[in-house]
């Protein structure tokens, strides 16, 4: 099944992160967005003679973009995501639920109620990875406005390539207990 899913084309992404954003942010050159709400955001690699070198550019732009859309603009998460996806997440009881696919990551994501959170990055890794891919782990603080509450966390991705870019084919999220 997962050979199969492998073989779907992905969409090509055509817009600037400012454009979404409102222009909150600078729009490094290479980083670009589905124009339509279903499609994924993309993260193109970084313009540098050696590939393997590139990882920590593009880790460091991936970071900085998808904080910034958590904090400001969470209901387009889910462009960060094909359906080929996977986001796993743990619950209060540290169980984790894992969910497939650009839309039902949005659901969920939609249903764990991020808007009133800001996530604070205290320190991001990246490596280069399988066929072309980059692998990426940070930590920090997720912070609820509006329950007046903070969790520490640890987030790794797997940015995997595509035309144009890169997509988070794997995301597992799990909050940390002191």
């Amino acid at each position: 099944l997962a050979h199969a899913r492998a073989e779907q084309p992905r969409p090509k992404p055509r817009r600037s992160v400012a454009d979404l954003s409102g222009g909150m942010m600078a729009a490094p050159t290479h980083t670009v967005f589905g124009a339509h709400p279903h499609q994924q955001m993309a993260v193109a690699p970084a313009a540098q003679t050696n590939q393997r070198d590139a990882h920590a550019a593009v880790g460091q732009s991936f970071v900085q973009q998808y904080t910034q859309i958590f904090n400001n603009a969470t209901k387009h998460l889910h462009r960060f995501y094909t359906e080929l996806s996977t986001f796993s997440h743990s619950d209060k009881l540290g169980e984790t639920e894992t969910v497939f696919g650009q839309q039902d990551i949005h659901n969920k994501t939609m249903a764990l109620e991020y808007e009133d959170c800001t996530m604070d990055v205290t320190s991001g890794d990246s490596q280069y990875s399988h066929q072309g891919g980059v692998i990426i782990v940070i930590t920090g603080v997720m912070k609820d406005s509006k329950a007046g509450t903070q969790r520490a966390f640890a987030q790794t991705f797997f940015l995997a390539t595509q035309q144009g870019g890169f997509f988070v084919l794997n995301d597992v999220l799990r909050f940390v207990e002191p």
